[in-house]
C-alpha cells in the first residue's frame, strides 16, 4: 500500500500494484467492503509493454465496481482514428478489454481525444477514454465521461460527471489575477483607499476592505462582466470548433479560429 487519506468521507487507499498501475480503493466507513476501485495507468507507446499491463490490470481480480480511465494509446478499429491503423495494437486493445470484462463509459464532447503530427500530416485519434465493469454501471449509472476542450495539451482532458445539476446561489467573492493588468485597476484601489473615513485602526481596515470589495464587483461587472458566463461561452465555442474539426476535417480556417477561441478562453482562465 502507498498511502491511505479521507476524502469527503470515503477512506481512500493507495496501492501501486506495478509501476505504471496507481490503485485507488474507495470504502465509506460504514462498510468495509469495496465502492469503488479506480485505477490510473500510464501506458507506453510500445504495444508488448500494453500486454504486461493488461496482464496487471487482469490479475487484480477487483471485486465490485471499479473504473480505469487514461491515455491507453490505442484505439479500437479504424473509426477512431485518421491516421495508419497499428493492427496489432488495435488487436490487443479489444482484447485486454474483453479479458478484463470493462465497458466503454458513455462519453460527450469531441470524438477524438488526440491530436499531433504524423509524417507531417495532422492526425486526430481516440485515445483517451474511461472503461468500467457491469457492477459500476449497475451502482454508478449516472456518470458518464466529459471530453473537454483541449487548451494546452495534444489531448483532451476527460472530466467524470455524476450529476448534471448546476451550482445554485451566489458566488463568494474571489480576487480575480487579471484584474491586476487592467490599467483602471490600480486607480480603482487607490480612490477607495483614500477615501475619509473615522475609527480606531482595526475599524478603518475593516470598512474599506468592505467597500474595495463591493466597488470591485460593481466594476468587475461593468469591465468583465459575468466571469463564469465569459468563460462558459469561451469554452463552448472552442468545443464549437473542435468538434467541427472531428466532423467535417482540418481546414486551414478552422484551425485559425480554434487558435483565436483557445487565446480568449486562455486570458480568461489565467
Amino acid at each position: 500500500m502507498l498511502g491511505h487519506f479521507q476524502l469527503f468521507g470515503f477512506f481512500v487507499r493507495l496501492l501501486f500494484p506495478t509501476s505504471r498501475l496507481l490503485l485507488l480503493i474507495l470504502n465509506t466507513f460504514q462498510h468495509l467492503s469495496c465502492l469503488m476501485a479506480v485505477c490510473f495507468l500510464l501506458v507506453l507507446c510500445d504495444y508488448i509493454a500494453r500486454r504486461d499491463l493488461w496482464d496487471s490490470l487482469y490479475s487484480l481480480h477487483v471485486a465490485g465496481p471499479w473504473l480505469a480511465l487514461e491515455d491507453f494509446n490505442s484505439v479500437m478499429g479504424a473509426h477512431e482514428t485518421t491516421g495508419v491503423l497499428k493492427r496489432q495494437s488495435c488487436e490487443d486493445f479489444r482484447a485486454g478489454v474483453t479479458i478484463c470484462n470493462l465497458n466503454d463509459l458513455d462519453s460527450q464532447g469531441p470524438f477524438y481525444t488526440w491530436r499531433g503530427f504524423r509524417r507531417g500530416k495532422i492526425v486526430m485519434s481516440r485515445l483517451d477514454r474511461a472503461f468500467c465493469n457491469a457492477e459500476f454501471i449497475e451502482q454508478w449509472q449516472q456518470v458518464s465521461s466529459i471530453c473537454l476542450p483541449r487548451i494546452h495539451s495534444d489531448h483532451h482532458p476527460l472530466l467524470l460527471s455524476s450529476s448534471k445539476a448546476s451550482p445554485s446561489g451566489p458566488r463568494p467573492f474571489r480576487f480575480q489575477g487579471m484584474w491586476l493588468s487592467h490599467p483602471t485597476f490600480n486607480e480603482l484601489v487607490s480612490t477607495v483607499w483614500s477615501r475619509p473615513s473615522f475609527g480606531s485602526p482595526s475599524t478603518l481596515l475593516e470598512k474599506k476592505l468592505k467597500d474595495l470589495k463591493q466597488e470591485l464587483k460593481v466594476w468587475n461587472w461593468q469591465v468583465f462582466g459575468d466571469l463564469r458566463v465569459n468563460i462558459s461561452k469561451a469554452s463552448e465555442r472552442v468545443s464549437t470548433i473542435q468538434d467541427r474539426l472531428a466532423n467535417e476535417g482540418l481546414s486551414d480556417s478552422l484551425l485559425f479560429q480554434e487558435i483565436e477561441a483557445l487565446t480568449s478562453l486562455d486570458s480568461l482562465l489565467s
